[in-house]
């Protein structure tokens, strides 16, 4: 499927952040922000069933609600323990990290 484009505002502290992003790892803010709401579709898909479930029928419409949040509580759990596992990889092997670095650096 072709991938689309859109507009997108963002407020200045997002456009800081994404832009600091980017820099520190060389990737572009569109791309990062087209990621991060990549990421995002389960969660987007389910506060829309809620939207509409709201208009009609509250009670299942809360009770979808906190299924969401709970599955986006599970996955930022989850995302956690990744970014615990790299920085145990980094602390292990100090060394490649200060390496990379250095090479980054002369390079530039």
């Amino acid at each position: 499927m072709a991938r689309k484009r859109i507009l997108v505002t963002v407020s200045p502290e997002l456009d800081k952040v994404l832009g600091e992003l980017a820099s520190e790892t060389g990737g572009a803010k569109a791309s990062i922000a087209g990621e991060l709401l990549e990421q995002s579709v389960p969660t987007l898909v389910e506060m829309t069933k809620f939207m509409r479930m709201a208009k009609t029928k509250q009670a299942e419409a809360f009770e979808l609600l906190n299924d969401a949040v709970m599955t986006s509580i599970g996955s930022a759990s989850q995302l956690g323990l990744e970014i615990s596992e790299v920085k145990k990889g980094l602390r292990r092997y100090p060394e490649r990290a200060s390496k990379k670095t250095e090479k980054k650096k002369s390079e530039d």
